[in-house]
């Protein structure tokens, strides 16, 4: 009933769902080539705008409300149609309506090209069919374009209310909308001017509780074309009943109220009627003398196919950024090549598009040069500015080269910035109205208009979706690998997030429940190795020759991770915020720039080789490793799925495990030579190598892998050595002293690791066939035993790609997958997770009496706290305190003990 099909609605291809509004209400966004944002409902609920959530035409809520807001946001229209003496009302997509026949036939259409939407009703028993579609224009704004057509073919009397509610005044920030919105109804101002049916839409001034003077000086604006019979009314009211009881009156200017724009209308259809509203946001005085000017002195018919370029030119924009990123196919299956239009879509939405290819600006450069480090900008500022307006990315490396054969100082700085200048654009974080602790943003012009180079998203997304942009410009790699490993810490981990001005990362806020800090490490091996790889596939001899090179960076980030001992006692507190180092970190900002936030000896810029800093990434797995469980996710932060923050502390990942593994072989295979090649470490990395390389020979002949004691002296073992090297990072000693290895050496660690890594993986395996993803590490009377979690498709994703299984052995896995609770058939598909029967609420918290051991435990508990902890039932049966959070109020050996017998069997 709901299959989509392809349709062509003038001249565009659409999606078409028939019968949508029998469906769950879904969600929607569409995309414009330019800043506009838009998402909607299927019931009609809207939120719009541009470039971010504080500059919204419509109130920006979190999706639930948005499907919930149609009664009162957004498009309305109600209709009086009079046929053969009989007047019928009719209101389209009134979701109170419930046809129980298919006289009300409802379809929603989706361009093919994500930028147009068109809600469509057709009334069988009138004879009447009504649309409206909402589009872009970069220079007009949002465009809501309706069309009313008569079936039948005799002419209909037609009374129609038609408009739009809850119109935003600019200034209105998304804080204040969910915070003070009973205030802000009282500062909306609507004015209305009658000549050119122009409606503006501001403050009376801006809110705010300070002791001064604050003038709103920006505006929404609506106006309309080809209805120049009805009248236009601002006024909200004249919605309270229809017809409406004021007709006659339009007033010009309403206060107080939330703005509307709504036309009143009655005519004669014969054949069909087509009308628009066009908005905007966050207009000046001279924009919207110049808006006015505009629809006074052009005729209808001018503006009408102004409108219509303008808007024929966003999408054909919007066309050539997926084609730069080679998302245009043409395949026989329309609706394939359409899916892989829609991914690379959104790709470039989130981590940015070359929008001129390998072209580069001087001017952005410098731009962006003297971001990053002002006195690196000075000096080098000339040979810049002698290059001309526009030149390749291949030829400011090549400046970069000669600048450095001078060896002058600063030098490998300017080199770096080169390579990291990336000239991304059409970048938005990963956020809208379902998630709303992602705040978006699209910035694309600067405040003087001209084109802006930007990007920005947290680490993951970033580095996600530049793997499938290098496929379209593998020329970038080098840099995105050199943004990539210079934004790594010297203690092994990475910062929160990834933008065209540096790093960020979380800083806590004890008043914000959602406030956190640690080191997400998401998927860190994951995107390094695909980008390595494609550099590798590409140009193989690049990658070989930069890894000696001393020209590679740390960021440096306030966060101290605790000793090992106090990481043992308490692994979900493993994390301190250095205050006074962040202090240094922003007068270094202050004084030079973004690289302010780089690691520095003195007043240098630490610099080492990438072979150190990817041995760094890989000593620090290592030296998270608990055998035969995963790799310890120990940093406050899980690896990626936010689903999986419980496990942090006590979570082992066996799915970086597979990737890491995959990652070692790589290095062995295609890029470090077997050789005696000698190569330059820091000293305290070279310590770190020679210690974990100790720890792993000391044991392969033993199967840490299983036994529960070996297990625990080997993550003991492995666990000071990391301490150790820590202590040295956090002390300043990266970047003092050096000393030499060999490559043959770095590759019988590498090949030891892989061994290591290996055995853990085959004690993943699930008697179905499949692989453990994620598990639980239980440490007790010097011992870890590993409790296994339930099924998860991402562990099987990773063991294949891991490189260890043989095809016979792969195609098993894959088969197995199929018998699994992972499969859907009905959509021949695979879930994260299978569905899961969770326990009813009188089934959970139940502390299980089981043993002598276990009653004189409770008893001991309830006697000396109370209720605090545990509570019993008059059925003698005991509950933990609903308040309660085990690492909070339980000394260790409790909290083990507990996290053992307790937790994972009461709740």
């Amino acid at each position: 009933m709901n299959e989509v099909q392809i349709s062509q609605i003038d001249g565009v291809r659409y999606y078409t769902i028939s019968n949508y509004d029998r469906m769950a209400p879904f969600f929607m966004s569409l995309v414009s080539s330019s800043d506009h944002w838009l998402f909607l409902s299927s019931t009609g609920g809207i939120t719009a705008g541009r470039k971010n959530a504080d500059n919204a035409l419509f109130p920006y809520y979190t999706d639930d409300k948005i499907h919930d807001s149609h009664a009162h946001t957004g498009p309305v229209t109600l209709l009086s149609v009079t046929s053969h003496d009989t007047v019928h009302f009719w209101q389209p997509f009134a979701t109170h309506v419930f046809p129980c026949s298919d006289s009300i036939v409802r379809s929603l259409h989706k361009s093919v090209w994500g930028n147009a939407v068109i809600f469509e009703e057709q009334n069988r028993s009138l004879g009447l069919t009504f649309s409206y579609r909402w589009s872009f224009s970069s220079r007009f704004g949002i465009v809501r374009s309706a069309r009313l057509r008569n079936d039948r073919s005799e002419p209909v009397s037609i009374e129609i209310v038609d408009g739009l509610r809850n119109v935003l005044p600019a200034g209105t920030d998304r804080i204040t909308q969910e915070r003070l919105s009973t205030l802000l109804d009282g500062y909306k101002r609507s004015e209305f001017i009658e000549n050119t049916k122009l409606g503006i839409y501001a403050l009376s001034s801006i809110i705010t509780d300070r002791a001064e003077p604050s003038e709103s000086l920006l505006a929404n604006t609506v106006w309309s074309l080809g209805f120049p019979e009805a009248t236009v009314s601002i006024d909200p009211n004249v919605l309270t009943s229809f017809p409406p009881s004021r007709a006659g009156e339009s007033p010009t200017e309403v206060r107080g109220r939330r703005g509307a724009y709504v036309h009143h209308a009655t005519f004669v259809l014969e054949n069909e009627k087509k009308w628009c509203v066009v908005a905007d946001v966050g207009m000046n005085s001279a924009a919207v003398a110049n808006l006015q000017s505009y629809l006074a002195t052009h005729p209808v018919e001018k503006i009408d196919s102004d409108l219509a370029e303008e808007m024929a030119v966003d999408t054909d924009r919007l066309r050539r950024f997926v084609a730069t990123s080679d998302g245009l196919q043409v395949s026989g299956d329309e609706r394939l090549a359409g899916r892989h239009y829609t991914n690379t879509l959104f790709n470039i939405m989130r981590g940015g598009v070359f929008a001129d290819g390998y072209s580069v600006s001087r001017n952005e450069f410098l731009r962006f040069c003297r971001r990053w480090n002002g006195p690196v900008c000075d000096r080098f500022q000339r040979v810049v500015q002698d290059l001309p307006e526009h030149i390749t990315y291949e030829d400011l490396r090549q400046v970069a080269d000669r600048v450095r054969a001078t060896g002058e100082p600063e030098s490998r700085n300017f080199e770096r910035i080169v390579a990291e200048f990336l000239p991304l654009s059409f970048s938005r974080r990963h956020g809208d109205p379902s998630r709303p602790w992602n705040r978006f943003s699209i910035d694309l012009f600067s405040p003087d208009g001209t084109p802006m180079i930007a990007y920005q998203g947290n680490w993951r997304d970033i580095f996600q979706n530049w793997e499938a942009l290098a496929h379209s410009f593998p020329l970038y790699l080098e840099g995105m690998i050199s943004r990539f490993v210079n934004a790594t810490t010297a203690d092994g981990y990475n910062p929160y997030r990834i933008s065209q001005d540096g790093i960020d990362w979380e800083v806590f806020d004890p008043d914000d429940p959602w406030s956190n800090i640690g080191y997400w490490n998401d998927h860190q091996i994951v995107y390094l190795y695909r980008l390595m790889k494609l550099l590798n596939d590409h140009l193989p001899e690049v990658l070989p020759a930069l890894l000696e090179e001393q020209k590679y960076v740390f960021a440096d980030v306030p966060y101290r991770i605790k000793s090992f001992a106090a990481i043992i006692e308490d692994p979900r507190e493993t994390i301190d915020f250095d205050d006074e180092r962040e202090a240094v970190i922003d007068a270094r900002v202050a004084s030079i720039g973004a690289d302010g936030k780089l690691l520095h000896n003195g007043d240098e810029i630490v610099h080492v080789s990438l072979l150190e800093k990817v041995l760094i990434l890989v000593l620090t797995k290592i030296g998270n490793l608990v055998p035969g469980g995963g790799i310890w996710m120990n940093t406050q932060r899980p690896e990626w799925n936010d689903a999986n923050n419980a496990l942090v502390g006590w979570g082992v990942s066996i799915v970086t495990v597979a990737h890491l593994r995959r990652f070692l072989v790589f290095l062995l295979d295609e890029i470090l030579p077997d050789s005696d090649q000698a190569v330059e470490l820091s000293e305290p990395v070279a310590r770190f190598f020679d210690a974990i390389s100790g720890v792993l020979a000391s044991y392969e002949s033993r199967d840490a892998a299983t036994d529960p004691a070996v297990r625990y002296a080997k993550v003991m073992e492995l666990g000071a050595v990391a301490d150790s090297y820590r202590r040295s990072v956090y002390s300043g000693e990266i970047g003092r002293g050096e000393k030499t290895i060999t490559l043959k050496e770095i590759r019988n660690f590498l090949s030891a690791a892989t061994r290591c890594l290996d055995r853990s993986i085959e004690t993943a395996r699930r008697p179905d066939g499949l692989y453990h993803s994620y598990n639980l590490m239980h440490l007790h009377n010097s011992k870890i035993e590993i409790v296994r979690l339930p099924l998860m498709l991402e562990g099987q994703v990773a063991v294949l790609s891991a490189g260890m299984l043989s095809s016979t052995d792969s195609a098993a896995v894959v088969d197995a997958l199929s018998e699994s609770a992972l499969y859907r058939p009905d959509q021949n598909s695979f879930t994260l997770y299978p569905d899961k029967s969770l326990p009813r609420f009188m089934n959970k918290n139940a502390i299980p009496s089981d043993s002598p051991e276990t009653d004189a435990v409770l008893q001991r508990v309830a006697s000396t706290t109370g209720d605090q902890i545990v509570q019993k039932d008059t059925n003698g049966a005991y509950h933990f305190h609903a308040d309660f959070a085990m690492r909070r109020y339980c000394k260790p050996d409790w909290m083990s003990w507990a996290s053992a017998r307790m937790i994972g069997r009461a709740c």
